[in-house]
């Protein structure tokens, strides 16, 4: 499949209205059906305070995932992402 998302590939992921960009270093394909992926998150301390955050309301609690389900993240093309960042700069007032 060409747009199945493999090691490597540069993807995103929104929690709690922030967006996430990182490299996926792990695949696995569960008994489920479904493929699940370690991520390497890139410039992530706004997930981390938010997590930190929930940890001291319910110290308990289990926070963050260490894999994630396909439909949890999406790859993108960097070119694409250069590309929309070009035409962002271009349009600034």
């Amino acid at each position: 499949m060409k747009n199945a998302i493999k090691v490597g590939d540069l993807v995103w992921n929104s929690y709690n209205g922030t967006l996430r960009f990182g490299k996926v270093n792990n695949v696995r394909k569960a008994s489920d059906g479904w493929a699940y992926y370690k991520v390497n998150w890139y410039d992530s301390e706004k997930y981390e305070e938010i997590l930190e955050y929930y940890r001291t309301i319910n110290p308990n609690g289990n926070y963050g995932l260490k894999e994630f389900r396909s439909g949890q993240i999406y790859r993108i093309e960097p070119e694409k992402l250069l590309k929309i960042i070009e035409l962002h700069s271009e349009y600034k007032s």
